[in-house]
């Protein structure tokens, strides 16, 4: 868009709703740390499951298969399991995993330290409840979360 484009915008904007054009809400420090917080979490869980999916995936192309697991455990199961044709290319990505799992439990436990408030909820509605406060949003549990 040009200059002269974006000040007619504006004009009809400011002529046709002015709350719109109103200052933004900046979010406090502490929220915006908190909101990292949980990203920081999230990038290092999305990682690991990506990284167990390839794994998984390389074992299986090759006509083997890994025990199922959860995410925590995948490392030292899959280790054992591990074709030793496959050891030289999953290892290092197995070590990787061991680390995000390492990394993912010390955000589990930052993130349960900020949300102290919530603790008569179990961890994982802390966390939903958390980030909920964070943005300023009410948390409704599914019935399915129970």
């Amino acid at each position: 868009m040009s200059d002269p484009e974006d000040a007619r915008r504006l004009a009809r904007l400011a002529h046709v709703g002015p709350e719109l054009l109103s200052p933004i809400q900046r979010r406090s420090a502490k929220t915006q740390n908190g909101l990292a917080l949980v990203r920081a979490r999230e990038v290092g869980v999305e990682t690991r499951t990506k990284i167990v999916n390839v794994g998984r995936g390389i074992v299986k192309s090759s006509g083997h298969r890994l025990p199922t697991s959860a995410a925590s455990s995948f490392a030292r199961k899959a280790k054992r399991a591990c074709p030793r044709v496959l050891q030289p290319t999953l290892l290092p990505l197995l070590r990787v995993v061991e680390n995000l799992t390492r990394e993912v439990e010390l955000y589990d436990k930052l993130v349960a330290q900020a949300g102290r408030p919530f603790r008569k909820f179990p961890p994982v509605r802390v966390r939903a409840i958390f980030v909920s406060s964070l943005l300023n949003t009410s948390y409704h549990a599914s019935p399915i979360s129970g």
